[in-house]
Order: C-alpha cells, then sequence, then structure tokens
C-alpha cells in the first residue's frame, strides 16, 4: 500500500512539474500526459521487478527448506515455531564409511551456512511482510516453513 502511495504522489509531482515548466506551452496537456505516462511506466518496472525478485527469493528458500527436510528427515524435529536439526543424527547419514572427522567438519560447516542463509532469508521477508510499505509486494514464506536451528 506504502508503494502505490508513494508512486501515486511521484507521478502528481512530475507532472505538476511538468505543467510548470510548460506552462507557457499551448499543448500543456500533451505534456502533462506525458509526463504522468513516464512516470506511471517507470514506477510499474520497479513494481514488476521488485515482485519478481520476492518470488525469486520465496522460491530459493522454498527449495532449500524441502531439501533440507527431506535429505535430514530422520534427523528433523518439527515443532510449532522451529525445526531442529540434529547434527549428529544427519552427519552420521551423510557420512558413513567414510573419512569421517574432515568429512564431519565439512558437513557441519557446509549445513551451518545453509541453515543461516535459510533463516536469515526467511526472517527478512516475515518482517518485510509486516511493513506496511513492503507488504503487498513481498511474496511471503508459506506456513510450514520454520526456522531451521542445529542441535549438536
Amino acid at each position: 500500500m506504502g508503494m502505490i502511495l508513494s508512486s501515486l504522489l511521484a507521478i502528481i509531482i512530475i507532472t505538476v512539474l511538468v505543467y510548470y515548466i510548460n506552462s507557457d506551452a499551448a499543448d500543456v496537456g500533451i505534456c502533462t500526459a506525458l509526463g504522468a505516462g513516464i512516470s506511471s511506466l517507470v514506477f510499474g518496472l520497479i513494481i514488476i521487478v521488485t515482485i519478481a525478485s520476492s518470488y525469486e527469493s520465496y522460491v530459493d528458500i522454498r527449495t532449500q527448506y524441502d531439501a533440507t527436510v527431506s535429505q535430514y528427515r530422520e534427523a528433523i524435529t518439527l515443532y510449532k515455531d522451529n525445526a531442529s536439526i540434529d547434527v549428529g543424527q544427519a552427519a552420521f547419514t551423510d557420512l558413513k564409511y567414510q573419512g569421517y572427522q574432515k568429512n564431519m567438519s565439512d558437513f557441519v560447516r557446509d549445513l551451518r551456512k545453509q541453515v543461516t542463509s535459510y533463516n536469515r532469508s526467511l526472517i527478512s521477508k516475515r518482517v518485510m511482510g509486516k511493513n506496511w510499505f513492503f507488504n503487498w509486494v513481498i511474496i511471503m514464506p508459506d506456513d510450514d516453513m520454520k526456522i531451521l536451528r542445529l542441535v549438536e
């Protein structure tokens, strides 16, 4: 809602400026329409790019959540507001019969990066979704997407 109001305000300002700059010209109406049209086009493109970017980040975190939950299903405990991943259990299922110590540290490091990235994106989308200015252009995460936390 806030972006719509800001866009309308900008269109009005640009239209008024174009009108006053060309007020002595005979084609003031054409200049006014041109100013409003250009403003509308620019802000329309900005809104479309914002929504597309939000949808892309939604797809990224949805994919990351589904991949993590399905890959480590036996090591994840789902609660109402978060999901806990038992790192030892997840690592054991992934790293059987391999160079255990090095692979374990690499696994934990990679999983921690993925979980941190996912949580940061999820929380930022939820915060931006509560903002009156951005709430209508943000594609919100699904209700089943929970904050992930690692338990060692």
